[in-house]
């Protein structure tokens, strides 16, 4: 069979967030894209200082975005953060990044316990009363 009449389809992705931006967080530039039909421009660059990511924030608002997904490597995502979070935008990948972490603490927790008991210390319960 030629390459002719084999027939290739793309699967169609199903857009979940029509509401959503996408940042990739540097530590001199945040590269900031958004649907294409909110705005002329749906791919923007903003600098890294208090009144860049103010206006960053304004240009979200703008193109109607309520939902933010960030890609950082280093720490240079904080101080963005915490300006979207403050005017109201909700940062999916922190939401779920947290919700990892909770879950790996309490299998870390079950680690530790299992180590104590094969070590024969028994802490006690919680629900258990210390007497002086």
């Amino acid at each position: 069979m030629g390459m002719s009449k084999l027939k290739i389809g793309r699967a169609k992705l199903e857009v979940m967030h029509p509401d959503s931006a996408g940042i990739d967080v540097g530590g001199s530039r945040q590269h900031v894209a958004v649907r294409s039909d909110a705005t002329e421009q749906p791919v923007k660059d903003f600098g890294c200082y208090t009144r860049d990511l103010h206006a960053m924030a304004d240009w979200l608002h703008e193109c109607g975005v309520k939902i933010v997904a960030l890609e950082s490597t280093g720490v240079y995502w904080i101080p963005l953060y915490e300006v979207l979070e403050r005017r109201g935008l909700e940062l999916r990948e922190l939401n779920r990044l947290r919700t990892r972490l909770l879950r790996e603490q309490g299998r870390s927790v079950q680690h530790m316990q299992k180590a104590l008991t094969l070590m024969n210390v028994q802490l006690p319960t919680p629900s258990a009363t210390w007497r002086a």
